[in-house]
């Protein structure tokens, strides 16, 4: 695997200031750093600093090896049910840790977990160490049950849970929302990039408004070979 065993220790995310131009984008930059303040977890990325220059904005955290997305580029037909257990509970971890503070993520996806890997010299299998980031999109769940509703779609399409789609309803911006993305991280874990590609996000614009029952059939089939 390409993934460096010794990771730095600091790892900036840098945001052009030209692109920062509305008062959500301030926001969002803003609020990532207040839920980092805010949690002190061993499955959430630590926060460190936050600097500026001419034409950046830095927010500094701990440094890890890699994103999900890129582990499982290695691993086409799913890592494993052990170790898809192991990242899944860690990636729980945090996600409790968030709901229990009353905020709710709202972009769950593989490229917002961060790990690290050490490979066991006994037996070559992987320790993960999973981490949760980007709180950019984040939202306070007391202010989401008062008004029911949120004027803002945020998340990724292939991550979204169906009712984001329903346009006779307003969108519900709850926990279930985060527990859902959840749920199709874990699915991708266990099938794969090329089944979660050519199956789920193949059927995703339309099966999951249309047809869910279908395209969780299929998605069945995947998890039974």
């Amino acid at each position: 695997m390409l993934i460096p065993q010794s990771p730095p220790i600091l790892r900036p995310k840098s945001s052009k200031k030209k692109t920062i131009t509305t008062l959500e984008a301030i926001w969002s930059i803003q609020n990532e750093i207040r839920v980092m303040k805010s949690l002190d977890h061993p499955n959430v990325v630590k926060f460190i600093d936050v600097f500026q220059d001419q034409d950046l904005v830095f927010l500094v955290m701990e440094r890890v090896q890699a994103d999900l997305f890129q582990y499982l580029q290695y691993y086409p037909g799913g890592v494993g049910l052990a170790t898809a257990q192991s990242i899944a509970y860690q990636v729980l971890a945090a996600i409790q840790a968030l709901h229990d503070t009353c905020i709710s993520h709202r972009d769950i996806k593989p490229e917002n977990i961060l790990i690290n890997v050490a490979v066991r010299s006994s037996n070559k299998e992987h320790n993960i160490e999973a981490k949760l980031a980007d709180f950019g999109s984040c939202e306070p769940v007391i202010l989401a049950e008062d008004s029911k509703t949120s004027s803002i779609r945020v998340g990724t399409v292939g991550w979204l849970a169906p009712e984001v789609f329903n346009p006779q309803n307003p969108i519900n911006n709850g926990l279930s929302l985060d527990i859902w993305s959840f749920g199709i991280v874990l699915m991708e874990l266990l099938l794969g990039s090329t089944h979660f590609n050519e199956v789920w996000l193949a059927g995703f614009d339309g099966l999951v408004i249309h047809d869910l029952p279908g395209l969780l059939r299929a998605t069945q089939g995947g998890l039974a070979r």
